[in-house]
């Protein structure tokens, strides 16, 4: 009987190793304070879900090759890229300083796919 109780509450060897495994990537993360310093090990373990709410504007740009091919293919996750396509072209009248937009935030991008 207490193998039955206490069957469900405690996780198996596989789930520790990978709770541990992204732990580390996500405390890495904190303590380098840019993904483009982090191996590509430890991007594996970051989900898309934590790079949305916890990176900054250009980290995901910065990183972007050494990201897994998971986040690279993800179609979300490419509008995290910076828009260098519509940003301060000689065409425009008004100079920006600044990184460009994310490309989900950028006014063009979206006209584009109206």
């Amino acid at each position: 009987m207490a193998g039955s109780e206490t069957g469900s509450y405690h996780s198996s060897a596989p789930e520790l190793m990978v709770s541990s495994l992204i732990c580390k990537a996500m405390a890495n993360h904190r303590e380098m304070g840019k993904l483009k310093n982090m191996s590509q090990f430890d991007l594996e373990w970051l989900s898309k879900e934590y790079l949305k709410q916890n990176t900054g504007h250009t980290e995901i740009h910065d990183a972007w090759e050494k990201l897994p091919l998971s986040i690279r293919n993800d179609d979300e996750m490419k509008s995290y890229r910076l828009c260098t396509k519509h940003w301060n072209l000689p065409e425009q009248r008004v100079h920006i300083d600044g990184p460009p937009p994310q490309i989900r935030h950028c006014f063009e991008c979206k006209k584009q796919v109206k």
